[in-house]
C-alpha cells in the first residue's frame, strides 16, 4: 500500500540492519514505550544507511540554488530598493506584490535556473518547497491587514 506512494523501499545492507535493529526487541512482555537503548541503535543504523543520501545532497545544485536565494532574500530585506536587488537573481516581484506572489517568483527563479543548468532532483524540489513554505509562513502574518495586502506591508 506504501510503496506507490513512496516508491521503493531500500534494500541495501545498511537499511536492512535499520529493519533488524526494529525488529531486535520484539518481546510480548513489553508493550508500552521503546527502551532508549533501541532508539540509539535504530538512529544509529537510519544515520549510517542514510548518508549516502546526504551526501549526494551537499552537491544538488538546485539544494546549493535555493539556499543561495534565501540568501539574496534576507540580504535584499535590508535595502531600501529590495525589488532591484532581487531581480539580479532573477526575482521579479510585482509593482502590486503579496507574500503569495513573492513565493511564486522565488519558485519561478528556481526552476529557471535548474532549466537552464541541468535538471532538478527529489532533493532539489524539497529544497525548493521548504524555501517556498518558509517565506510564506514568515511573511503572511505580517502582511494581513483589512485593506490587503502590499509591498509596504
Amino acid at each position: 500500500m506504501g510503496h506507490t506512494r513512496l516508491g521503493n523501499i531500500p534494500t541495501g545492507k545498511k537499511w536492512k540492519a535499520v529493519v533488524a535493529a526494529l525488529a531486535a526487541r520484539r518481546d510480548d512482555t513489553v508493550t508500552l514505550g521503546v527502551l532508549s537503548e533501541d532508539v540509539e541503535l535504530v538512529a544509529l543504523r537510519t544515520l549510517e544507511a542514510a548518508k549516502t543520501g546526504l551526501n549526494r545532497a551537499l552537491d544538488d545544485e538546485g539544494l546549493k540554488y535555493t539556499f543561495f536565494v534565501l540568501t539574496q532574500l534576507a540580504l535584499a530585506s535590508r535595502e531600501a530598493d529590495w525589488k532591484n536587488r532581487l531581480s539580479q537573481v532573477g526575482i521579479d516581484v510585482p509593482a502590486e506584490t503579496s507574500p503569495f506572489a513573492l513565493s511564486a517568483e522565488l519558485h519561478k527563479s528556481i526552476d529557471e535556473y535548474l532549466r537552464t543548468r541541468g535538471h532538478g532532483s527529489d532533493i532539489s524540489e524539497i529544497a525548493q518547497q521548504a524555501a517556498g513554505e518558509a517565506l510564506t509562513s514568515l511573511t503572511a502574518e505580517e502582511a494581513r491587514s483589512l485593506f490587503g495586502t502590499g509591498e509596504r506591508d
